[in-house]
């Protein structure tokens, strides 16, 4: 599917520079909707107009439930963006509005001194493009359930029954544990940043660690401590992995998990709707503890999990942070993911305006390699020549619709040791993309080495899955028994345990300790095998280098062409072969040679 983020309608209809604001509001919603379709585009992500009264204001609603008849009456599949901008989770303020007690809080340490405190300051909700907003708790249960009563419930309420039901899923946007300090983005665009709650900066920006009540009952029944307590250990810097930072980050990930992820995951399931959307910062191991504990956890709640992309240059395109949400999917039995998906970096950070539309081709096949399925478009459709984004929009949509239910086959999984980093992570006043220099060596070789692998499997054409502690049994249930640790120092005891059992055969590097609960303890009998003697399953055709393609169950097999030469393949055996470009089959015969051009690519069955 290629879905189109247009927001609000009242926005929507003023991107079109031709409207006539005199027309009725009906005629121009269906003309630029109608704008939509000649440009190949089949589903839209809407919500309520963000002005003067979000969610509150009826004269909102009336133009939201206008143009949702329209887009219905259209043929428009739609989902509902969950915010007003983001990060989603406060309703536009309203949440923190009518319930102060339910902001975000972390441990802050200052002066050497730690101590319980908001966190809003220096933060992402005081450091997005949207909106500086203060934002709620998402280690607080009441919080969630506030937003979801708020946002979800009112949707349900406002929405005729026939509206409400034509809709498929609630995408939310960027939630996060707010205890990252991020750039300061201030003067970045020539559009000021609107401010909903000023900057205090009396309040001093400090290292901080996630905090709540709920967290810290949790903490305190299992180990008879508070948080405070250990504090000083959880900031420490050291090279020596530490249990007790174990049990915190174990903590914070559960607690995350019921508060957060299976709240809003009920919750969509009780009004009939998938919950889709997307994390803050999948890209690295490390900003995953950072924003999330262990996102895995969060995200094997969502019905149609997604990721956020904001670059179409190859290199900028994450294999591990879309491997991590494909997988957490594909554990559950979920076949394909969503994206986000844009050229903000190049166009809005880097100034080099929209980008070529075969390098957009590119970035959704590597996407759709992936895993991605449903494709949410943020490009500026109305900066490009109609028939370049009719056809990005068309190809993806004929791909997507084609392979629709084909499960993907790993032969390999490999395991994203948060145990590593739970184990030694140090708090600080590091930007995201700057948290790698601050930490451990041993978590930097970790997260250096897991990367790597992740791109050279990718580009070997070696089908690999991730899994992290909460989805080994899940593996081993999908019949995936060769496992690869990347410079594992700690790994979970579930893991240790499975392998003692011989349900599990492991390459790749020797860890250190086995973390269980409270303890970590010394391994002393594990046999990891060499990477050198993992052998990669051998597709049905011959291929050039530079070929990249996905293998799925009955010699299915998506291939492209991200190289700038010609790719040549021989067939071993009969296949249809489809072209997404002009949406048609071929059969060949084995032993037919096949030439693939740049930019191109096609689905074998």
């Amino acid at each position: 599917m290629a879905y189109q983020i247009i927001h609000t309608f009242e926005g929507f209809i003023k991107s079109f520079k031709n409207i006539n604001s005199e027309e009725l509001l009906e005629y121009n919603i269906e003309k630029c909707l109608n704008e939509l379709i000649k440009r190949n585009i089949d589903g839209i992500v809407i919500n309520v107009d963000g002005n003067n009264g979000y969610l509150e204001k009826n004269e909102n609603w009336n133009t939201f439930i206008i143009g949702m008849t329209i887009a219905k009456k259209l043929g428009f599949k739609m989902w509902i963006y969950d915010e007003k901008g983001y990060p989603s989770g406060g309703a536009g303020g309203i949440v923190i509005r009518d319930n102060p007690q339910y902001e975000a809080k972390g441990i802050k340490h200052h002066n050497n001194n730690y101590y319980i405190s908001n966190i809003y300051e220096g933060s992402h909700a005081s450091g997005n493009f949207h909106e500086k907003r203060r934002y709620i708790n998402l280690l607080e249960t009441e919080a969630v359930k506030s937003f979801v009563k708020v946002t979800y419930e009112k949707y349900k309420e406002k929405l005729p029954v026939h509206l409400f039901d034509s809709f498929d899923a609630f995408f939310t946007d960027e939630p996060s544990l707010m205890t990252v300090v991020t750039e300061d983005i201030d003067g970045l665009f020539d559009k000021e940043i609107p401010v909903k709650d000023p900057i205090d900066k009396n309040i001093p920006i400090t290292p901080s660690i996630p905090y709540s009540d709920e967290l810290n009952e949790y903490y305190y029944n299992k180990y008879n401590k508070n948080i405070l307590d250990d504090a000083p250990e959880l900031f420490k810097f050291s090279e020596e992995p530490s249990e007790i930072k174990c049990r915190f980050y174990e903590a914070v990930s559960k607690t995350y998990e019921k508060a957060y992820a299976m709240v809003l995951s009920s919750a969509c399931k009780e009004l009939g709707k998938k919950l889709t959307g997307h994390l803050l910062f999948e890209e690295t191991p490390i900003m995953n503890v950072a924003f999330h504990g262990n996102p895995m956890r969060v995200l094997k709640h969502f019905q149609l999990p997604g990721v956020d992309l904001l670059s179409n240059i190859q290199s900028n395109i994450s294999v591990f942070g879309h491997k991590m949400v494909s997988s957490a999917a594909w554990l559950q039995g979920i076949t394909g993911i969503m994206t986000e998906t844009s050229d903000f970096f190049e166009r809005r950070l880097a100034n080099k305006g929209i980008t070529q539309y075969k390098k957009v081709i590119l970035a959704l096949y590597r996407q759709f390699a992936l895993g991605v399925r449903e494709f949410s478009f943020y490009y500026s459709y109305h900066l490009y020549n109609l028939e370049e984004y009719k056809f990005i929009a068309g190809t993806i949509k004929n791909l997507s619709k084609y392979a629709t239910d084909n499960e993907f086959l790993p032969e390999v999984a490999l395991y994203v040791s948060f145990e590593t980093i739970w184990s030694g992570f140090y708090p600080s006043l590091a930007t995201p993309f700057n948290l790698y220099k601050e930490q451990p060596k041993y978590i930097k070789n970790f997260e250096t080495k897991i990367i790597n692998t992740c791109e050279e499997l990718y580009e070997k054409n070696i089908q690999f899955t991730l899994f992290d502690e909460s989805t080994i049994q899940d593996i081993i249930k999908k019949g995936v028994t060769k496992v690869i640790l990347s410079n594992c120092t700690v790994i979970s005891k579930k893991l240790y345990e499975v392998y003692k059992k011989n349900e599990i055969q492991i390459y790749g590097d020797i860890p250190e300790y086995i973390y269980n609960d409270e303890l970590l303890t010394k391994i002393s009998d594990l046999q990891v095998k060499d990477l050198s003697m993992l052998k990669q399953r051998t597709p049905k055709f011959t291929y050039d280098d530079g070929l990249i393609f996905t293998t799925y169950t009955n010699n299915k097999y998506f291939c492209f062409n991200p190289s700038e030469n010609n790719i040549s393949m021989k067939l071993k055996q009969d296949f249809i072969v489809y072209s997404p470009f002009k949406d048609e089959e071929t059969t060949y015969k084995a032993n037919t040679v096949i030439n693939i051009e740049p930019s191109e690519s096609i689905f074998l069955k």
